[in-house]
Order: C-alpha cells, then sequence, then structure tokens
C-alpha cells in the first residue's frame, strides 16, 4: 500500500470535517497520481463513507429534507451517468468545466454577491443533484454542485453542512452499489479503504471540534477558501500541471 498517501487522507477528512465537503475533491486530486483513477474513485467512496455518517449524526435534526428529496432525485440519475463516464466520457473535459463552475461561483460569492444577490429556490435542487450526482460517479467529487445550490439557499452553517453531508452518504451509497454489481472493488481496495476509514475518522473529529466554535461568517469564508482551492486543482490537473502516472 502507498503509505504516502495517509498524510492526504488525514489532510482531507480535516478539511472535510471542519466544513462538510471536500474529502473527495482533495484526495482526488492525489491518490490517482499512485494508484489510478479508478481505483482511487472507489477508495475514497469507500473511506469515506462511515466519515460522512459520523459527521452527519449529531446535525440530523439540521437536515433540510425537502431539499435533500429532490436533490437526490437528480443524484440518481446522474450517478450512473457519471460512474459510466469514469470510463467513456474525456475526464479532462469534466474536471475543467467543473473547476471553472466553482471559481465563477467563488469570484461571485467574494466580489459581486453584495450587488447581485443569488438566491435560488427548490427548482434548482434537480439540476444541482444531476450534476452532483454526475461528478461524484465519475470523479468521487460530487459536492461542488450542491453547494452552489445551498450556499444560495440562505441556510446556516448546520443546516448547510448537514444537507451537504446527507447528500453525500446517498451518493456513495447509490454508487459503491454500482461498483460492486459491476465487480469493480477488488480484494486490493477493500484493504486499503479499511486502513484508510479509521485515519480519516480521527481526522475528521479534530475538524469537527474546531467547526464548533466558528461564527457562521468565518465558516463561509472557509468554505470559499476551500473552494478556490478545488477550483485550482481541478483546472490544474485537467490543463495537464498534474499528470496520473
Amino acid at each position: 500500500m502507498q503509505w504516502i498517501l495517509i498524510p492526504v487522507i488525514l489532510i482531507a477528512a480535516f478539511v472535510s470535517g471542519l466544513s462538510g465537503f471536500g474529502y473527495g475533491i482533495i484526495a482526488m486530486a492525489v491518490l490517482p497520481l499512485f494508484i489510478g483513477l479508478l481505483a482511487a474513485n472507489i477508495v475514497v467512496s469507500m473511506s469515506g463513507l462511515l466519515m460522512f455518517i459520523l459527521l452527519t449524526v449529531p446535525l440530523r435534526k439540521d437536515i433540510q429534507w425537502r431539499a435533500l428529496l429532490y436533490l437526490s432525485i437528480g443524484m440518481a440519475a446522474g450517478v450512473p451517468l457519471g460512474v459510466y463516464g469514469l470510463v467513456a466520457l474525456n475526464e479532462n473535459l469534466l474536471l475543467l468545466l467543473l473547476g471553472l463552475i466553482i471559481l465563477f461561483y467563488v469570484l461571485y460569492a467574494s466580489f459581486l454577491s453584495h450587488r447581485w444577490h443569488l438566491k435560488l429556490n427548490l427548482r434548482y435542487a434537480f439540476p444541482a443533484g444531476f450534476l452532483g450526482g454526475l461528478t461524484a460517479g465519475a470523479l468521487s467529487s460530487g459536492g461542488p454542485p450542491v453547494i452552489i445550490f445551498c450556499s444560495a439557499m440562505g441556510w446556516n452553517k448546520r443546516q448547510f453542512k448537514a444537507t451537504i453531508q446527507s447528500f453525500l452518504i446517498l451518493a456513495i451509497v447509490y454508487k459503491l452499489v454500482l461498483f460492486l454489481i459491476t465487480g469493480l472493488i477488488t480484494r486490493e481496495l477493500w484493504i486499503m479503504s479499511l486502513i484508510f476509514s479509521p485515519i480519516a475518522i480521527g481526522a475528521t473529529l479534530v475538524g469537527m471540534t474546531v467547526f464548533n466554535y466558528l461564527h457562521d461568517r468565518t465558516f463561509r469564508w472557509i468554505v470559499l477558501g476551500v473552494l478556490s482551492v478545488m477550483a485550482v486543482i481541478l483546472i490544474g490537473k485537467s490543463l495537464g500541471f498534474v499528470t496520473a502516472v
């Protein structure tokens, strides 16, 4: 096993415990370089499942159930296409588009939101869920489209975090079922996931502790900061500045 990947899991899980998202994109920025895209997708999904459940349980009363339902309907259509696209679609193009969407939102939220207020309603949950499912299936990075939707709903930090994490749990379970049906999960990937899972949980607990002391405004800027890093990573990978081995 690539022991050098453990620090990556620690950082990704801490950020996820703090912000409610980021585990998939941060981990997927590095793991494919060592174990390949498909294997990284599976390991990130399996090792992250218990972590996201742990994150969500304390916030279960804050889940926005109606929005989650609409997001999940869209996700149900997107995940199978994303899993198929893991082999058939142009990965670099998908990475570039996702990175540009995230970057556009960060720029808007940082500099323009006080002039043009983006306020979405539940109708936009369907396309957000579909795009989240598509990118979750293909890249194990389903958070950004849903993050943008949830950020524009005017929820507090607990509602925001609880709903995103619940969506990610459902997307991961759905995707893992498809992976199992298609026989893509090997014994080696099971072992690697079991090793990474408690490491991710430990780092997540630290992030959760820090989260409890954050003011909503501070939390918002942390979210934008994490999104900025995500955008740079995705665009850099799509343009070939980081290449898989």
